[in-house]
């Protein structure tokens, strides 16, 4: 899920890399909860994730990805913890400060179309919303799922507040469609120990 919506809101996403990440995050809205929390045995809602996440391969390899993995490789690099629990952890956060930091610039832009979009594609609801709403939506979407799937934290990890400032410091930007502030950077951290 966070390759798909990194790539997607990328600042080097195409149209191509845009129809490919629609897909999946559709198919990945239909089935993730689902087969994670009642039914781990279907091989259909597997194949679904399956098919999501070999596309998330393509489009991040083609569009680049964001600040959750500039966030995760550093962290990767200095802590003993699973790739995949960093990217999950801190992905509501990051999409939230880059929301409200876009919000700011231009509540009509392209990335907040994207993350309105990528709302609907995961959960859908009409009557639809305007992009402001449905990209707060997504945020939303992302928090419920973090807590609804128990993603650990940061903390468990040995990760502690001494160690925010020097993560912020090395932290890439890559192609997130917003930079954001290291107060920002340490405020998402923070909110994940």
């Amino acid at each position: 899920l966070t390759q798909l919506l990194e790539a997607y809101v990328s600042t080097n996403a195409s149209p191509i890399t845009d129809a490919l990440a629609e897909s999946a995050l559709e198919l990945l809205g239909d089935s993730l909860i689902t087969a994670v929390t009642e039914k781990p045995d279907d091989t259909l809602l597997r194949s679904k994730i399956s098919y999501a996440s070999y596309i998330s391969g393509v489009i991040l390899a083609n569009a680049g990805l964001g600040t959750v993995h500039g966030f995760a490789s550093v962290i990767g690099g200095w802590f003993d913890i699973p790739h995949g629990i960093v990217c999950g952890t801190l992905l509501a956060g990051v999409t939230r400060e880059s929301v409200n930091a876009l919000i700011l610039q231009d509540s009509t832009c392209t990335a907040i179309k994207k993350y309105s979009n990528a709302a609907n594609l995961l959960v859908p609801l009409n009557p639809e919303s305007g992009p402001e709403e449905g990209a707060r939506r997504l945020i939303a979407i992302l928090e419920e799922w973090t807590s609804r799937l128990k993603i650990p934290s940061l903390g468990r990890y040995g990760i502690t507040d001494k160690d925010i400032d020097r993560i912020v410091r090395i932290t890439g930007q890559k192609n997130n469609p917003v930079k954001l502030t290291d107060k920002q950077l340490g405020v998402i951290l923070k909110e994940r120990l």
